[in-house]
This record gives structure tokens, sequence and C-alpha cells, in this order.
């Protein structure tokens, strides 16, 4: 799929959205969107609005297809397996590729995220990589 249709789908879904700002102190992962693309057999895309709150780590883990988030508020830094992690700000677009192992910790003031995956249907939306230690 070209990047720029990618970027212009995004664009138009975030317009189309009402803005909820991190008041919860708890995580949020809502589903705006999944649905069967035509034109690619067996992949389907799913658009969630995710809240992470201040300073929370989400768990290690990888995605069966690949993942791309826009940063609606705050901040969050996106720590992508083997490289050195990138933090993400306002209106700044973040890619995770295809089961990349990866993790994303919240700013001070937490962070509202537009994530838009495209993966084979039927996949668990995320997989969760297990410490060896235990």
């Amino acid at each position: 799929m070209n990047k720029n249709f990618r970027l212009h789908l995004l664009i138009l879904l975030l317009f189309t959205l009402p803005i909820v700002s991190i008041a919860d102190d708890d995580f949020s992962n809502e589903v705006l969107l999944k649905s069967k693309l035509d034109r690619i057999s067996d992949t389907e895309v799913i658009v969630s609005r995710v809240i992470v709150p201040p300073n929370m780590t989400l768990p290690t883990h990888w995605h069966p297809g690949e993942e791309f988030a826009y940063v609606l508020s705050g901040t969050v830094s996106l720590s992508l397996e083997g490289e050195e992690a990138l933090v993400l700000k306002v209106n700044e677009l973040g890619e995770v590729p295809l089961k990349k192992i990866h993790s994303a910790t919240a700013g001070s003031d937490g962070v509202e995220l537009i994530v838009f995956r495209v993966h084979e249907i039927g996949q668990p939306e995320r997989v969760l990589v297990l410490d060896n230690d235990g």
C-alpha cells in the first residue's frame, strides 16, 4: 500500500473523529473501525483511539501486521527492538514494521493516539512477548 495513500487516509480519519482529552487514569483502546480490505485478500484494517496514562509503559509485544500511530496529545517514547527509542509528539506519526517487537511509554502528561493497523484477518491485534526469566 502506498505510504502517501496511508497517510492521507489516516489524516482523513483524524478530521472525522471527535477529540477526547486524557482525563481518565486508565489505559483505553477503543476500536473506531475494523474493516476488510477489498483489494487485498484476507487483510483488514483496524483504527483505534488509544489513551495511555502518564508514565505508563505498555507490555512488550508485536503485531501480525504493520502499525502506524498518530499523536493527538501528549508524548510517547516508542522503543523498537534493536533500535534507539523514538519520542513522538503532537502531530507526529510513528511506524512499527510487521512483527517488530516493541513497547511504548507515555510521557509525563500521558498520550492519546490514533492507531492504524493493517494485518491478516483472524490474527490477534497484538501478541505479548513473555519474559524469559519467569
